[in-house]
């Protein structure tokens, strides 16, 4: 690092570390002017970009498939506080629009989740957008649905594992993310837009940082939702969940299973008893597991089979047992 990185770097801390209650209130000000939020708008991107993308190995359905499964929670988590809430699921809509297509000339992979999501974004007309991303490797699709959707005028933010392992790379690398969300984001957002529409105090919020350009805020208190909190059966309604894995695959046993199975994940539990120098869950949800009622588990587990004809599940748990 060159002595003009280091300064820069320590700048950046020194503005972390200083501010106040009133310019986290200026900040949601410049960002909402209006300070309300009704309707969120969350996004999946693709798993992979345009120049990593290989017509005959979607076409073979070779690429994962996994629905969106913290979004359905979090869309959960806020119809409970009554925000109307879509999801743009963009990596089973590639993966759709390729099958479909009849050949690789007539399928342009950026102007097909391009145009889904105007189109989302123009019949929906949301008040925020929340954009997911699980791995490094989807870095430069997050990356380029940032910048397509910082064209659009409506505030937006970015959660999920990829940014809460490397919170300073994706920001340095995308400094128009306005709002990041770190770790498990079911308090974390709720709190934040109750924040903005003035419902719940600027002190509740934490586990996020707020990114002007010029410098970072972030926001240490923690937000760890407890057992109670994570007992919710995800909005599954809001995705197309019975033809997820009509287009790709969904765990490694997938292709043991008879042709047209319908697939689905569950979570049971949040976390991992071990501590594995190779693995980010700890970092992403703490020591120990917290676990969901068997209750809810089987009442999800019986909705996916009645409602959407689900017959087999691949458990999202780290720790199962």
């Amino acid at each position: 690092m060159t002595h003009g990185h280091m300064r820069e770097a320590q700048r950046k801390k020194t503005m972390d570390m200083l501010y106040t209650q009133k310019d986290i209130e200026d900040f949601l000000d410049d960002l909402f002017p209006r300070r309300s939020i009704k309707k969120v708008l969350l996004v999946n991107p693709t798993d992979s970009h345009s120049e990593m993308f290989r017509y005959d190995t979607a076409k073979r359905k070779r690429y994962s498939s996994y629905p969106p499964y913290g979004l359905v929670v979090l869309a959960k988590n806020l119809q409970d506080v009554e925000v109307e809430v879509k999801i743009c699921n963009l990596n089973h809509e590639i993966l759709k629009k390729c099958h479909e297509s009849e050949s690789s000339e007539n399928f342009d992979f950026d102007e097909i989740w391009q145009n889904l999501l105007d189109q989302d974004i123009a019949s929906f007309q949301p008040d925020f957008i929340g954009i997911t991303c699980m791995f490094a490797m989807s870095h430069e699709s997050l990356k380029r649905v940032c910048m397509w959707v910082s064209n659009k005028e409506i505030p937006f933010g970015v959660g999920g594992v990829h940014i809460s392992s490397d919170p300073d790379f994706v920001l340095d690398d995308i400094p128009i993310i306005p709002i990041a969300f770190f770790r498990e984001g079911d308090s974390v957002v709720k709190n934040f837009v109750g924040a903005v529409n003035r419902s719940v105090g600027i002190e509740n919020l934490g586990q996020m940082a707020l990114n002007s350009g010029t410098s970072r805020m972030h926001l240490q208190n923690e937000s760890v939702p407890d057992k109670e909190e994570i007992d919710v059966i995800p909005a599954w309604d809001l995705i197309d969940v019975q033809n997820t894995s009509k287009y790709g695959v969904i765990g490694v046993f997938s292709h043991f299973l008879p042709p047209g199975t319908r697939t689905a994940t569950i979570l049971s539990n949040r976390g991992c008893r071990a501590d594995c120098s190779f693995c980010s869950v700890r970092a992403f949800s703490g020591k120990g597991v917290r676990q969901r009622s068997i209750t809810s588990v089987v009442d999800e587990l019986e909705l996916l089979k009645d409602t959407y004809g689900v017959s087999h599940f691949m458990w999202l748990d780290d720790d199962l047992l």
